[in-house]
């Protein structure tokens, strides 16, 4: 029963992930977006720990181990969505740092670096969830 149980809330995982790549504008509730996804992402790795509990409790009885690969799969496909929510954020604190401060308080070069860097990230994220939308409409 158990295991009937945890299956369901793999499938509920699925659900909200599909759910995260309709949010919408960043901007306006960057800061939301990314406490769901980390909310998810920590239920995630706590379903990894469970799983792994189940595999012990299967093996103490000597049973065959069960493998849950839809909890791999929801995590692959939150992961760049996750990424792209903390870049996001990431970014517009510090550019609100950046537009607030006095001219010539920071260094050109970290923050030419650090929006290369965000720039980077983001830019792979939407390249990996592109992919996941291109294989998931086949």
């Amino acid at each position: 029963m158990k295991r009937i149980r945890f299956q369901e809330d793999l499938e509920s995982y699925a659900v909200q992930v599909e759910e995260i790549k309709n949010f919408g504008d960043l901007h306006d509730i960057c800061t939301k977006y990314l406490k769901r996804a980390q909310m998810l992402d920590a239920k995630l790795q706590a379903a990894s720990d469970k799983a792994d509990k189940f595999n012990k409790e299967e093996e103490m009885f000597e049973w065959e181990t069960t493998n849950y690969p839809l909890r791999k799969q929801i995590s692959d496909k939150l992961a760049p969505y996750l990424r792209l929510y903390e870049s996001a954020c990431e970014f517009l604190e510090k550019r609100d740092l950046w537009l607030k401060s006095q001219v010539g308080t920071h260094d050109t070069n970290v923050i030419e670096a650090d929006v290369s860097n965000l720039w980077r990230t983001v830019y792979r994220s939407e390249e990996h969830t592109s992919e996941l939308q291109s294989h998931h409409d086949l």
